[in-house]
C-alpha cells in the first residue's frame, strides 16, 4: 500500500521589508552556527532556514559581483564559450544569467536531471527557474558541508533582479525526502514576493 504524503502547512513569513515568502510551519531560522557546520565556503545569506525534522533548507541570498559598476565581467556560457557582461545586472539579463547558472549547476553536480529549466513571470516579476536532482560532485562536497557519503540533492533554485544584484533562492534536501516536500514546494517557491 502506498503512503499518503501531506502537503506541509504553509505561513506567511517576512524576511525583510523587500522579500516576503510561505514557508512550512516547522521551518525554523538556521543559527550562525548551524550555517557554519552545513555550509562550510559560503558567505552569510539574507536568510536561512531549516526543517526541524529531516535536511530540507531554504535561503536567500544575493550573488556577489566583483567588479565595479560599468566595468565588464567576463564568463563561460553553457555552450564554453566566452560571454562579456555589464558588472550590473537587469531583468533584461536573465536569459544571460540562465546559461551562467545553469553551467555552474553542471560544474557542481554530476547526473543532473533537470525538472525545470525556465524563465517564469510569478506575482508580476520574471525568475530562472531551476529544478533538479542530482549528486554533488565529489571535489565540490566540501565546499557544501559535506566530507562522506554520496549526496544525492533535490534543488528548487530561483534567480531575480531587484536594483542591480541578483538574488537567489534557493530550496534543496536530500532527494530520498523529496516526496514529503514536493508539493509544499511549488506552493512556497510562487508565494514569493520581492517588492
Amino acid at each position: 500500500m502506498a503512503t499518503v504524503v501531506h502537503a506541509q502547512k504553509l505561513k506567511k513569513t517576512k524576511v525583510n521589508d523587500n522579500i516576503t515568502i510561505k514557508l512550512p510551519e516547522n521551518f525554523i531560522v538556521m543559527s550562525d552556527r548551524e550555517y557554519q557546520q552545513e555550509f562550510a565556503g559560503y558567505r552569510k545569506p539574507i536568510a536561512m532556514y531549516r526543517s526541524n525534522v529531516g535536511k530540507a533548507t531554504f535561503g536567500i541570498n544575493t550573488a556577489l559581483t566583483h567588479a565595479p559598476a560599468g566595468t565588464r565581467q567576463t564568463f563561460v556560457d553553457s555552450k564554453g564559450k566566452m560571454r562579456k557582461h555589464q558588472a550590473e545586472w537587469s531583468l533584461n539579463d536573465l536569459k544571460m544569467m540562465k546559461s551562467l547558472y545553469k553551467s555552474t549547476i553542471l560544474r557542481l553536480h554530476d547526473g543532473v536531471r533537470f525538472k525545470q529549466d525556465k524563465i517564469q513571470t510569478i506575482r508580476k516579476r520574471n525568475f530562472v527557474v531551476f529544478e533538479f536532482v542530482g549528486v554533488v560532485k565529489a571535489e565540490k562536497k566540501k565546499l557544501v558541508g559535506k566530507a562522506k557519503g554520496i549526496l544525492r540533492q533535490y534543488s528548487y533554485l530561483m534567480y531575480t533582479v531587484k536594483e542591480g544584484k541578483i538574488y537567489i533562492f534557493n530550496f534543496s534536501c536530500p532527494a530520498k525526502e523529496l516526496r514529503e516536500w514536493k508539493s509544499s514546494v511549488y506552493k512556497m517557491m510562487k508565494s514569493i514576493r520581492v517588492k
